[in-house]
């Protein structure tokens, strides 16, 4: 029997139209590394639009480069540089740990990440970027695609789909992800990352600082209704869920809390331990639609 897809082709296509609602140039306030060549200003020297300084001629250059101005002025004959072009990557780090397959109302988190996931592969795909996916799994490995389409035809693979950290301490699994992060990819990417993060806390501020200090960085913070207001449902899963919140607040005093304040306790504490870090910030909920107006591209220097 043929098992259906995680997102069906109207699904696809409503988020292939928020993706053209993204709007405005994509533009960087870093200079990038990648010398591929593009539209954005680098560090390295090179052909491109963005002037960068005047040096002595050398026997090569091309008369068109001349900087007659300035050789008028001199007794030597100068010639302009230029910051060589290059297009940004966007990189993408999905969340797909048990944690975020969890859900009491319209998806799972891990289908709500997905979704945004495929909104920036469009939007990487209409600006003409580099597209890059992480994993956050048990081996977080990187999965290049070239196109939007690539990604999709990857979405019901066994990669995307196979969970498998029963047996895993994944609390300290996002510390290693930002590592390579700030290791491998180009300064002067575009970096979103999509999960409930379960296992962050104050330890990961130096990491995800100096990640947003060399690239623009959005964090994509993925919550089930029931994260933010229990009802007094019950329930094996609620109460799963509010003991894990619990158990990462390791306070004893949110012992004492009544659900909802502790949940939201939880939650805030999550929220600001990233904006202390410099990068945007997002909640995502599991019921959201329009996620084109969840999502930030930098619109200028």
């Amino acid at each position: 029997m043929k098992s259906e897809p995680i997102l069906s082709a109207q699904d696809i296509t409503e988020l292939r139209l928020q993706a053209n609602q993204l709007q405005g140039e994509i533009t960087s306030s870093h200079k990038l590394d990648s010398r591929e060549a593009g539209w954005l200003p680098t560090s390295a020297m090179g052909s491109g639009m963005d002037y960068a300084e005047s040096r002595p001629y050398q026997q090569g250059d091309e008369p068109r480069t001349i900087n007659w101005r300035l050789s008028a002025r001199s007794t030597e004959t100068y010639v302009k540089n230029y910051h060589m072009e290059a297009r940004p990557s966007l990189c993408i780090v999905l969340d797909q740990r048990s944690t975020m397959m969890f859900g009491t109302r319209t998806r799972l988190k891990f289908t709500q990440a997905l979704r945004l996931a495929i909104v920036l592969a469009f939007a990487a795909e209409q600006h003409r970027l580099q597209l890059t996916i992480m994993l956050l799994n048990n081996s977080s490995e990187w999965l290049e695609f070239n196109s939007a389409d690539s990604f999709l035809a990857g979405v019901n693979s066994c990669k995307l789909l196979q969970i498998d950290d029963r047996t895993v301490d994944n609390r300290g699994k996002i510390a290693l992800v930002l590592e390579n992060l700030n290791e491998d990819i180009d300064k002067g990417s575009l970096v979103y990352l999509i999960s409930d993060f379960r296992d962050l806390d104050k330890s990961h501020q130096k990491q995800l600082f100096q990640l947003q200090a060399n690239n623009f960085v959005q964090t994509m913070h993925i919550v089930d209704p029931a994260e933010l207001n229990i009802e007094n449902k019950g329930g094996v899963a609620l109460q799963d869920m509010l003991a894990n919140a619990l158990l990462m607040l390791e306070e004893d005093k949110f012992s004492e809390m009544k659900p909802n304040h502790a949940l939201q306790q939880y939650n805030d504490n999550i929220k600001q331990t990233l904006l202390k870090s410099a990068v945007h910030y997002s909640l995502v909920s599991t019921t959201d639609e329009a996620l084109h107006s969840k999502i930030m591209f930098p619109l200028g220097h």
